[in-house]
């Protein structure tokens, strides 16, 4: 990434950070979160819905959002869990070049992914997936 590392790590941070809010619970510790779950992995069923039986987009675009969101491991560092790299390439079993391109502007125009300043890296938006666990914060 080199000379925009630093711009692409405050894209991600600020992004994260417009999304969360904290919840203090009964035991008194304050958490961060994106999401509206108890915390833990959670899929936006509504959206989830729209992009499999909404008629905008194809099934090889529902199968490599599917594929995307699969291949996320679950963590809470939002760099792990929020954002992920595309490229062309990895995806040749799946798609042609074309193709792959067609789907990642139709994901980002429909909300699915959100684009960076780096050109392949995208965040998947919270409010539609999350494997984001909820961090504690300490004062």
């Amino acid at each position: 990434m080199g000379r925009h590392q630093k711009e692409y790590e405050l894209f991600v941070e600020g992004y994260f950070l417009s999304k969360s809010f904290e919840v203090t619970e009964p035991d008194g510790k304050t958490y961060i979160k994106y999401n509206s779950g108890g915390g833990m992995i959670s899929i936006n069923n509504i959206r989830l819905m729209d992009l499999c039986e909404g008629g905008d987009y194809s099934a090889i675009e529902v199968k490599f959002y599917l594929t995307i969101i699969t291949r996320i491991k679950p963590s809470k560092n939002i760099f792990e869990s929020g954002v992920v790299k595309l490229v062309g390439i990895e995806w040749e079993h799946m798609m042609n070049r074309r193709t792959f391109r067609k789907a990642v502007n139709n994901l980002v125009s429909g909300g699915y992914l959100v684009r960076t300043p780096i050109a392949k890296i995208f965040i998947i938006p919270p409010r539609i997936v999350c494997k984001i666990y909820r961090s504690e914060i300490e004062y």
